[in-house]
């Protein structure tokens, strides 16, 4: 189906650029197909400014939208499922607490699949307008450099070649390099919740219950045998 539809695009002209907006819109929704192979298709037939502008408005387009309505409908279910994943409570608090910076960041280096920060700042208090920003800035490098590597497709392969290739480098070694400085982060706040959770209830354990709270079952008296009973009542007598 998508060939189908990139071959379209290959015919160049008003139709490619529509054609090339919308299968950027879908394949956000539904990654079946990488958005830079639809924005090199678009550089390679239509002038490079329309193909950037085209393909750069559909991917913001697409994931501001979806960041609405992950937002408005499905903000609970999105924490439930993914809190379990190591990285994601990390990645969440660097969202939250960085706001606009966080997101263009995680936009300019491709550390986590866009689809993700998606899901991740729409449990975060960022707003509409910095978010919609930052991930208009953010995508514009990726767009820009795929395009123009399919701009020069035809006549320039090696500038393609070239273009991509330090791209993928790059930006790639960043990536790498910032996602293992968060794991670290993560696991530096987790553990020492984790060993104070684990005092405090050792604690629990050894310290007697505090004043206003339900303490612990009494324990059973002694029996007390006939005999005692009877010097209880000749000593109370005398």
């Amino acid at each position: 189906m998508f060939g189908h539809w990139l071959h379209v695009i290959h015919q160049g002209g008003a139709t490619a650029a529509v054609v090339g907006f919308v299968l950027i819109v879908i394949v956000s929704y539904v990654p079946l197909l990488p958005i830079p192979v639809v924005a090199a298709a678009m550089g390679a037939v239509l002038p490079y400014w329309p193909a950037l502008l085209a393909a750069w408005a559909a991917a913001t387009l697409a994931a501001i939208s979806k960041f609405w309505l992950e937002r408005l409908f499905f903000q609970k279910h999105v924490q439930r499922v993914f809190s379990r994943y190591r990285g994601w409570d990390a990645l969440v608090r660097f969202l939250d607490k960085n706001g606009f910076v966080a997101v263009l960041i995680t936009r300019l280096i491709p550390v986590f699949p866009s689809a993700l920060i998606n899901f991740a700042s729409a449990v975060t208090g960022i707003s509409m307008g910095a978010f919609s920003l930052a991930t208009a800035l953010g995508k514009l490098p990726a767009i820009m450099t795929f395009t123009l590597a399919g701009h020069h497709l035809h006549g320039n392969v090696w500038v393609t070649v070239v273009i991509v290739t330090l791209y993928v480098l790059i930006v790639g070694w960043v990536a790498i390099r910032f996602r293992r400085a968060l794991m670290a982060r993560s696991d530096s706040e987790t553990g020492p919740t984790v060993q104070n959770e684990a005092i405090k209830a050792g604690e629990a354990k050894i310290h007697p219950v505090p004043d206003g709270e339900s303490p612990g079952p009494e324990e059973p008296e002694e029996d007390r045998t006939v005999g005692d009973e009877e010097r209880e009542r000749g000593s109370s007598e005398g």
